[in-house]
């Protein structure tokens, strides 16, 4: 039998979502954003190699690059924040990171699919799990109860 959201109606066995199809779109997204560079630009695979070589300055001007050609992509800034966190800039990291949350925060109550919505729940909270330490570095203390917060309600 399948899953029911709210107050179902006599008769009305019509499945909103099956627990598969709620299983398959929450594993579909959860790929989509470990697999954050299928269908970026060179720039993106660029500063990914560059983090990956342990070049954090040179990733930071390809994320940047990149960040430039797509202001509005959530997980080009998350990038560039951890970029500029690799090259010990704490504040500009933290800021990038700020701004993503800020785009998926606008985003996540679009009407969209469920699976874009999943995949923009899933990349916040990643984004949260990078603020919470990044908060208390910074002596952002009030900072940590809100995004905590903001994790259990989005």
């Amino acid at each position: 039998m399948g899953f029911h959201l709210g107050p179902q109606r006599a008769g009305d066995l019509t499945p909103v979502l099956t627990p598969r199809e709620y299983v398959s779109l929450l594993s579909n997204a959860i790929e989509e954003v470990v697999q954050t560079s299928a269908g970026r630009c060179d720039s993106y695979e660029r500063g990914v190699a560059h983090l990956a070589a342990e070049r954090p300055g040179a990733a930071v001007d390809a994320f940047d690059s990149f960040v430039h050609l797509y202001p509005d992509d959530p997980v080009g800034h998350r990038m560039l924040g951890l970029a500029h966190l690799a090259a010990g800039h704490f504040v500009a990291g933290f800021e990038h990171l700020v701004f993503a949350l800020k785009i998926l925060r606008r985003d996540v109550w679009l009407p969209i699919p469920l699976c874009e919505s999943f995949r923009l729940h899933l990349e916040a909270g990643l984004v949260r799990l990078l603020l919470l330490p990044l908060c208390g570095r910074l002596g952002h203390r009030d900072s940590v109860n809100r995004l905590i917060f903001e994790g259990l309600v989005l």
